[in-house]
């Protein structure tokens, strides 16, 4: 019998931007629970975007149940989408075992580069199996999975917290459950990105020198930031903790496009713009500012002038995931 309750959910979340982060992990026993997964995170944090990652989960009536398939912008990656088969395994995997199923991911922004999409889609995934199969589930709890699947495929630490909560946010503790304290923003702010290409995170993680590094500068992020939660201090922390910890390996990262345009719109005085720094983990440049013509102008010179195109002029999320669309089963 399929246990689902309708034929297809569509879920966004937002892409967000991690500004800092102290990594707080540990090594996992060798047959580590969910329990385990859920004690490593980070602290630290930054803003949720306009842009959303969309995931869709289909009933396919015409398959073998048990069958699964995941298509990421339209290309199958049912066998390399390690994160989202993670959420599957802790959240539904008897369910999904009885039921055909088709997951789609789709994503305006550049993967690997900074946005978020990996915890926008395991995020997506999880809040569209509650929707699903009726699970009951709070968002909160959605999240919970969506944490763990990000944690034991090291695509991220932090992210998926600030995409459960929507805004700009801060870690305060690292793991689940999720402890954040929401920036205020004033009225409008916006945020410009561009990229260059990605990082890897697993790999990222994984460098002994970049992690003591992440590590150190974060401690000292995370001291900023609490002695003051506005927009602007978000800014100039973020700053700082990306010469102090990326800039150290400029050449080893290519990052000397990055060092550009956050140097050119840095040292500037144009009006209404708050600075700009490096997306965690990406060749990429987010940039804060008040809204207006010349500011956006001014920005996207100074982005293209240094080799970004298909700069983006973006608002904050402030309201998280949302359901876009629940089709109910054929009767």
């Amino acid at each position: 019998m399929n246990p689902a309750i309708a034929r297809k959910v569509t879920v966004d979340v937002p892409h967000r931007i991690s500004g800092f982060f102290e990594i707080v992990d540990h090594k996992l026993p060798k047959d580590y629970s969910l329990n385990d997964l859920l004690t490593i995170g980070s602290r630290g944090g930054g803003p949720c975007l306009s842009e959303c990652g969309v995931t869709s989960i289909e009933i396919n009536e015409r398959e073998k149940p048990g069958s699964m398939k995941v298509f990421i912008n339209g290309d199958d990656c049912s066998s390399s989408a390690k994160t989202t088969l993670s959420v599957i395994k802790w959240m539904a995997k008897d369910l999904v075992s009885t039921t055909a199923i088709t997951i789609r991911h789709e994503f305006p922004v550049l993967m690997g580069a900074g946005y978020g999409s990996s915890g926008a889609g395991a995020l997506g995934t999880a809040i569209a199996l509650n929707v699903l199969f009726d699970l009951g589930l709070s968002l909160n709890d959605c999240g919970k999975y969506a944490h763990c699947a990000e944690v034991e495929n090291k695509t991220g630490l932090g992210t998926i917290g600030g995409q459960v909560r929507g805004g700009c946010t801060i870690s305060i503790v690292p793991g689940f459950p999720f402890t954040m304290a929401t920036i205020l923003l004033p009225p409008g702010i916006k945020i410009s990105c561009s990229t260059r290409g990605g990082l890897s995170t697993a790999q990222m993680l994984s460098d002994p020198d970049i992690r003591k590094s992440i590590i150190a500068s974060g401690k000292i992020a995370m001291d900023s930031i609490g002695k003051k939660f506005t927009i602007e201090n978000f800014v100039k922390t973020a700053i700082t903790f990306v010469n102090s910890t990326w800039m150290r390996f400029l050449e080893q990262l290519d990052l000397g496009a990055v060092r550009n345009v956050m140097d050119a719109i840095n040292s500037a005085s144009q009006p209404g713009i708050l600075g700009a720094s490096m997306n965690q983990m990406g060749r990429s440049v987010y940039c804060v500012y008040h809204e207006s013509a010349n500011a956006e102008e001014y920005i996207d010179k100074i982005f293209v002038d240094n080799g970004f195109d298909d700069v983006k002029f973006m608002d904050f999320n402030a309201c998280g995931p949302s359901i876009r669309r629940i089709e109910k089963a054929e009767r």
